[in-house]
């Protein structure tokens, strides 16, 4: 599956490379022993799809977490944009084992799991209450325990993922940054929440909006718009500043950007 994955995206235009775990963490794991870890990276920083297969299947050396995250950290540099998701530290699920809902934390401990008859450790841990207590025991007590993969079900006309609407983002926020450097109305940082919305929860949002004018109103609310929008809110403080509305059943070739929707009164006349 993982081959497949790399094979679609050279078939979409994309450059891919494919690796094993394994093959990586060797490669520069002894670069890393030669004092040469900054370099080489270009092979995996460079292709548009890097498929990394086989991670968590066997137990690797003490610095295979080091060389990972210097990959992967020169693939996605960071920046100055805060987007909201990174404040979650908890998460609220339905449990019939625990009631309505279940508190899901996220956690720091590392945990050793048995996994295909090896020990695997387990670096991003969560935690929850268990009323029950473990393994059928009749105390409660809290559950620690180690995510192996998040499944998300999506439509599948759905086709721009969210690393391309993050990027597109960070492109809008960094020239934004410029222009309020240089204003002395426009708020400097400004916080990112971006989600997926139906065309209707966008357009009935819109209407009740109070923040908007009448022209920016009706603009909005007469436009065609697919059934699936990538819906990016800047806030600044509490206050909506901007939408920036993407298609999100369009092609990753295309401009995806539908509109945009002012809503501080400065940034209107900037």
């Amino acid at each position: 599956m993982a081959v497949s994955i790399a094979y679609r995206a050279i078939q979409n235009g994309y450059d891919a490379r494919f690796t094993t775990a394994a093959q990586l963490i060797e490669e520069r794991s002894a670069a890393a022993r030669d004092g040469r870890l900054s370099e080489g990276q270009l092979p995996y920083v460079q292709p548009h799809v890097l498929v990394i297969d086989e991670v968590g299947y066997l137990t690797y050396s003490a610095d295979a977490a080091n060389v990972l995250f210097q990959v992967v950290d020169h693939r996605y540099p960071e920046t100055n944009t805060l987007v909201r998701s990174s404040r979650i530290d908890k998460l609220y699920v339905h449990d019939d084992g625990i009631g309505p809902f279940a508190r899901i934390e996220f956690g720091t401990p590392e945990l050793t799991v048995p996994r295909d008859g090896k020990d695997q450790k387990i670096l991003t841990t969560l935690k929850s209450p268990w009323r029950g207590g473990l393994y059928g025991e009749a105390a409660p007590g809290t559950v620690w325990f180690g995510p192996w993969a998040l499944i998300v079900p999506l439509y599948h006309k759905i086709r721009i993922p969210l690393d391309k609407i993050l990027e597109k983002v960070v492109q809008f926020d960094e020239e934004y940054r410029k222009l309020a450097e240089s204003s002395e109305r426009l708020p400097l940082q400004l916080e990112w929440d971006i989600y997926l919305a139906t065309q209707g929860e966008v357009k009935s949002e819109i209407r009740t909006a109070s923040d908007l004018s009448p022209e920016q109103r009706w603009r909005i609310l007469e436009r065609p718009m697919p059934r699936f929008v990538w819906r990016a809110t800047a806030y600044d403080g509490e206050s909506r500043f901007i939408d920036l509305l993407y298609d999100a059943t369009d092609i990753d070739q295309g401009d995806f950007l539908i509109d945009q929707v002012i809503y501080d009164m400065h940034a209107r006349t900037e």
